[in-house]
């Protein structure tokens, strides 16, 4: 997937990606109910540092923030504006970066991780999927997600 086409895409419909992109259809409605559901009954009982790959406008991280200090990466500057302004609160750390490339976050840094619907713009998904490993700490657990 070119990183610049899929930058620009996301750069562009930032101001209506959580309208359009959840909330458009009842189909994408109940899955996004699903994957919310799914991570709040995955960190009840977990606390520590979370990592949110493709952090977009904040979906997952406004759960994540209640148990977790959040970093979230995004390739799109404009979709992480939209998080920041939605979990300010909460101080996350947000890292615009192209997760085809080596993070440059220390080796085991985050309790919990997590990737929905980005894996589709990854390259080389073993190569990424080691990069997260890498970053996860031993006591783990991440979640990935994307459509077809």
């Amino acid at each position: 997937m070119n990183a610049k086409r899929v930058k620009e895409h996301f750069d562009n419909f930032s101001k209506n990606y959580d309208q359009f992109a959840f909330n458009s259809s009842k189909g994408l409605l109940y899955l996004s109910n699903i994957e919310k559901d799914f991570i709040v009954s995955s960190i009840s009982k977990k606390k520590g540092k979370a990592l949110d790959i493709g952090i977009g406008t904040g979906r997952i991280s406004s759960i994540l923030v209640k148990n977790f200090k959040v970093t979230g990466v995004d390739l799109s500057k404009e979709m992480t504006k939209y998080a920041y302004e939605k979990l300010k609160d909460y101080k996350p750390k947000i890292i615009i970066h192209d997760i085809n490339n080596r993070f440059n976050l220390k080796d085991k840094s985050f309790d919990f991780i997590v990737s929905l619907r980005v894996l589709k713009y990854v390259k080389n998904w073993k190569s990424s999927i080691l990069e997260i490993k890498r970053l996860l700490k031993s006591d783990i657990f991440s979640f990935y997600s994307t459509l077809a």
